[in-house]
């Protein structure tokens, strides 16, 4: 499970990183921090047919005195009563159940690199239960938005650029690199 946050970026999915000027930008893009200029909070909670339940809250303020903006979110995703099974002759017999529970801490800032040009980071603070072993760790990624012009923007954010999780049963875990590209075209 990915630990997004905000409808608006949910709907848009890649294209939202060439915009992301709301208080959900400290995970889609970074840079787009620098864009909000008012100050904000929210909350969201999404339930997924039952199975998984995800809460989460994001603030965004901007500092006008050091002309950058900085962000964060908390995101609290589970699912309870996963069957445990065994393969027993080709076969899975069911042994038990789980949970799993996942908890990050988003914090960003991000500030104008050129005119038109923002650049951003994001830290990520990441707390995993899975079963009776539990993880702790990070991650950091790193955003670029370009604003065209008025109507026209495009976005890069590079995702778990570092990252590291430690179990309890002593595994080490790098979560996947990934790099999201957005242009987007604003109507007004």
């Amino acid at each position: 499970m990915d630990r997004y946050t905000g409808t608006r970026g949910i709907a848009m999915g890649g294209a939202y990183t060439a915009i992301a000027d709301d208080m959900s930008a400290a995970y889609w893009n970074p840079a787009g921090l620098y864009y909000v200029k008012t100050t904000q909070a929210g909350t969201s909670y999404m339930n997924f047919s039952g199975m998984s339940d995800r809460l989460s809250f994001e603030g965004v303020n901007y500092i006008k005195e050091y002309d950058m903006t900085v962000g964060g979110n908390f995101v609290q995703e589970g699912m309870q009563g996963l069957l445990l099974t065994e393969d027993v002759g080709g076969g899975g017999i069911v042994t038990g159940e789980f949970d799993e529970f996942k908890r990050a801490v988003n914090v960003g800032l991000a500030k104008e690199l050129l005119p038109n040009v923002a650049i951003g980071t994001n830290l990520r603070f990441l707390y995993n239960v899975l079963d009776v072993n539990m993880a702790w760790g990070g991650a950091a990624d790193l955003g670029v938005l370009w604003k065209i012009d008025k109507a026209w923007s495009a976005g890069l954010a590079l995702k778990n650029v570092l990252s590291r999780l430690e179990w309890t049963n002593q595994t080490v875990e790098y979560l996947d690199k990934t790099a999201v590209t957005g242009v987007a075209y604003r109507v007004d």
